[in-house]
């Protein structure tokens, strides 16, 4: 029976590898939330965000997130900051203001998963009202971005 166990293990391993951070590859790049979201008249509805990222060394990002709620409210949250990535491709990055805030990131061949973890119900990670970060996020572009704020800008609806 343990046999079975370690061989499915092994065999589910080797057959996810494709989609296992390697270490060798560059992170930079564009990155889109993959969500439904949808123009309706002139308003964008639905979760909706980008991400840009720029390898500063094999361990360091730059990174810059925005994410956006949609329609009727647009309510969003962001951040702009400096990162150590492990060797599994997995950094977080804990908020200034709500130190219970926890996002992590999980680069991947082609997408990050991103997690957003705090004790606040309302107002999370000081983004807006009922924003979480949550999500994949695609790989949209390899070109370096530059890393700025993306809050006032029509550039998250790009891709």
């Amino acid at each position: 029976m343990r046999k079975l166990h370690f061989y499915t293990l092994f065999c589910t391993l080797i057959l996810c590898g494709s989609y296992v951070f390697q270490s060798s590859r560059d992170l930079t790049g564009i990155y889109v939330l993959d969500s439904k979201s949808y123009m309706k008249d002139g308003e964008r509805f639905g979760k909706h965000g980008k991400l840009l990222v720029k390898e500063i060394t094999d361990n360091r990002i730059s990174i810059s997130l925005m994410l956006n709620n949609g329609a009727p409210g647009y309510n969003s949250g962001s951040f702009i900051d400096t990162l150590s990535v492990d060797s599994n491709g997995l950094t977080k990055y804990i908020s200034e203001c709500d130190t219970s805030c926890v996002i992590t990131f999980s680069f991947l061949k082609e997408a990050v998963l991103v997690r957003q973890v705090s004790e606040r119900q309302y107002g999370a990670c000081c983004f807006g009202l009922g924003v979480n970060v949550s999500g994949r996020f695609l790989k949209k572009s390899d070109e370096v971005p530059v890393i700025r704020d993306l809050t006032a800008s029509d550039e998250i609806t790009d891709y």
